[in-house]
């Protein structure tokens, strides 16, 4: 449990003593209000900056286990394209091709580019890297490839 700043517990106990306070001697809570009626916009102003401070934090991280901007491609969004037998064989594959970011249909060397720059943008040792991501681009590399092999080889 994340213990809170001494600041933070002065303004949650603030109120209960401006309330016993002016029903003890209202006058001496006039300043105790005039105190917090300038606080109350610094603070509003503090939590605003660290609001937009963490959704930038959040936008533009560079690993997506934080982002959660991923499988979008799993909403159909016209079922009838679903009947052609090239989406049929493209469907599987959307994942993979979504961790390469690699377009459909593609080529062998498109294939190993997309894999070269992915795994040198995921790998652990770079600075945003991650060691599962690494492994779904290469994962998605393999499958890929076994895909590319096996249609060559019914096209041949």
């Amino acid at each position: 449990m994340r213990s809170n700043p001494p600041i933070i517990i002065i303004l949650q106990l603030m109120p209960i003593v401006v309330l016993i306070l002016a029903l003890t001697e209202p006058s001496a809570a006039i300043p105790i209000f005039i105190f917090l009626g300038i606080l109350f916009p610094i603070l509003l102003l503090k939590f605003f900056q660290q609001a937009f401070d963490d959704f930038d934090r959040e936008m533009y991280a560079r690993s997506q286990q934080k982002t959660k901007f991923q499988y979008w491609y799993d909403i159909p969004i016209d079922l009838e394209l679903e009947s052609d037998p090239e989406v049929k064989a493209f469907n599987p594959l959307q994942p993979y091709l979504y961790h390469l970011r690699l377009p459909y249909p593609y080529t062998l060397e498109q294939l190993n580019q997309a894999y070269r720059q992915r795994a040198r943008e995921t790998h652990p040792d770079v600075r945003g890297g991650s060691t599962q991501e690494f492994l779904q681009v290469r994962e998605a590399y393999e499958v890929l490839k076994t895909a590319l092999e096996t249609t060559s080889s019914n096209v041949d």
